[in-house]
């Protein structure tokens, strides 16, 4: 099959040589892996500047999951990837960063986590990178943009596990004198059993059954000390 490359547009001769080296790793390129497109040097350099897609959805699950570690990790390889590159530009790499964040943030946002309500609107992320005069401080913008995304996550997650587990202690104590299960909680909670169960687990060290006898012995203690009631009566209740 034919196959056309083309560089740049150059506006000198001097430019000549350069765009003819473009055209050349371009072809290269298509050869290598047969594909027809792209046909331009700068698109090709687009699409092969850009974070991966594997990458990028490990990194917006990382920070779905509320941790940073990893999502810093893989965007510090990706800048130092494209810093070292000779083909980077400061500002395609702003451009990049721009799309970058914005992709993470639609990913990571949901009507349940507003996470770009929360980092910031998108016009002030556009001009902050925009303003960066280095690849490293749009790198180290991108990254504070993701901690914060990371950390809003991280907060709004445990503080609805702290909810989840009241809710569950709060029903137990109001249900405790009764025969109850586990299903019948988890039902109740409307999570599933081996969730609720780890919340539980992860609060007090204790199973859900163990947590609802020791939740029954503090209150036969309580009525033992502060009734007349004898122990019989108290264990039937």
């Amino acid at each position: 099959p034919v196959i056309i490359s083309f560089s740049d547009v150059c506006d000198s001769v001097e430019g000549l040589s350069l765009c003819y080296q473009y055209a050349g790793s371009l072809m290269r390129y298509k050869l290598f892996y047969q594909k027809d497109t792209p046909y331009t040097y700068t698109r090709y350099k687009a699409e092969t500047l850009q974070l991966s897609y594997d990458r990028q959805k490990g990194l917006t699950d990382q920070i779905r999951a509320g941790k940073f570690r990893e999502p810093c990790e893989i965007l510090e390889s990706y800048f130092a990837s494209l810093h070292s590159s000779t083909d980077t530009r400061l500002e395609e790499t702003k451009k990049i960063a721009v799309d970058l964040i914005d992709s993470i943030l639609s990913s990571v946002s949901s009507d349940e986590y507003p996470v770009k309500d929360a980092v910031g609107s998108s016009e002030e992320i556009q001009n902050g990178i925009m303003s960066c005069e280095t690849v490293h401080e749009v790198a180290d913008r991108v990254i504070g943009i993701v901690r914060k995304a990371s950390d809003y996550m991280q907060h709004e997650l445990q503080s609805r596990k702290t909810d989840r587990v009241r809710d569950i202690k709060d029903w137990i104590e109001s249900n405790y004198n009764r025969d109850i299960s586990l299903n019948e909680i988890a039902q109740q909670m409307k999570l599933s059993t081996a969730y609720a169960s780890r919340l539980i687990r992860e609060s007090t060290g204790m199973s859900i059954p163990s947590y609802i006898n020791a939740v029954r012995l503090e209150h036969a203690k309580l009525l033992l000390v502060s009734t007349n009631i004898s122990c019989a009566e108290i264990g039937r209740k």
